[in-house]
């Protein structure tokens, strides 16, 4: 057959033996016509040692590293340097793919339908409970009203970095990350752009990679108050990307603040608060009952209910410090 060449990029930072899983389940590709460039985002776990040994081992296997911890957007950008496919798939180093994965992705590239294509990602049963249920969260239609699953009318989708490809000329046209985001919002900021240059999106529920998720809820809330920091961050870019929905969990949260206070609006708040208990009881039920542990319920209580929360109290939060910065004449840090 006479395939494209297909260039996958992995940013890894401290993934550990999960890196090589992804990257023999990459050399497992039912596409054959590939190569996979690793960029090493100053890792301290022996990443360099284990990418050179596997560089012996797979000869299309290339890699850098960055001199210093600079973030995924800065560690892809490198990566899209180096690549020469005429498709770019995208796949983090925590993360790896069945063998038909590339396949799937780059056909409707291929045959011109569309310009970037993005799949789900799973948590393998195989996990601890903890990541299985922050994949459970991650994915519920309570939490997020399904956004990263592609089928909702509410919002644009937008793929995920960590399971995407893209025709190279549509890179070529939307230009690459920008680095100023170098903890988080990177991918998200890039595929507005992606698509204010005209690009064409689908989403796949087939082309499915599996996650390793960490199994530290702390760690979990923290990346969504930081994420809700960042959307912020890209509406203040680009006022074009704002959507009303990602803004409802906010809402939701200036409304409990204030509502109890106003005798007026009590009753709506007791209201909200009954109808979201009973939401989050019957969410963590299902949950419990597709995860097969019972311990899952009270789990999930934590990890669901993060996700509103943390990423509506992120946006409040970077909101108030521009409000601060705009009373004093403060400068953005």
């Amino acid at each position: 057959m006479n395939q494209p060449l297909v260039s996958i990029i992995v940013p890894t930072f401290n993934d550990g033996p999960t890196l090589e899983t992804c990257i023999r389940s990459l050399f497992a590709q039912t596409w054959s016509n590939l190569e996979v460039i690793v960029i090493n985002d100053s890792s301290t776990d022996g990443t360099l040692e284990r990418l050179h040994k596997l560089s012996e081992e797979f000869l299309y296997l290339r890699y850098d590293s960055t001199v210093q911890k600079r973030g995924p957007g800065w560690a892809r950008n490198l990566g899209f340097d180096m690549a020469q496919g005429e498709v770019i798939a995208l796949i983090d180093g925590d993360m790896w793919a069945p063998p038909e994965w590339v396949e799937q992705l780059v056909e409707p590239i291929l045959q011109d339908r569309v310009d970037v294509t993005g799949g789900p990602d799973k948590v393998p049963a195989t996990s601890p409970l903890e990541s299985r249920c922050i994949g459970y969260s991650m994915d519920s239609v309570l939490t997020n009203g399904g956004l990263r699953l592609g089928d909702s009318k509410l919002v644009t989708y937008l793929p995920g970095t960590g399971n995407m490809a893209i025709r190279r000329a549509m890179l070529e046209q939307a230009g690459q990350f920008d680095v100023a985001f170098h903890d988080t919002g990177e991918d998200k900021e890039w595929l507005h752009r992606v698509k204010a240059s005209g690009g064409r999106f689908a989403y796949l529920p087939h082309a499915l990679a599996w996650h390793e998720r960490k199994p530290d809820i702390l760690l979990h809330a923290k990346k969504q108050i930081l994420s809700g920091r960042r959307r912020f961050d890209i509406w203040e870019k680009d006022p074009a990307s704002f959507e009303f929905p990602h803004l409802a969990p906010s809402l939701l949260i200036l409304f409990l603040l204030t509502a109890v206070w106003i005798p007026q609006l009590r009753w709506a708040w007791w209201l909200v608060l009954a109808v979201g208990a009973g939401l989050v009881f019957l969410d963590c039920w299902k949950g419990a009952r597709e995860l097969g542990d019972p311990r899952a319920f009270f789990l999930l209580i934590f990890t669901s209910c993060i996700i509103p929360f943390g990423y509506g109290f992120g946006i409040l939060w970077r909101a108030l410090e521009r409000l601060l910065q705009t009373l004093f004449g403060l400068k953005k840090p």
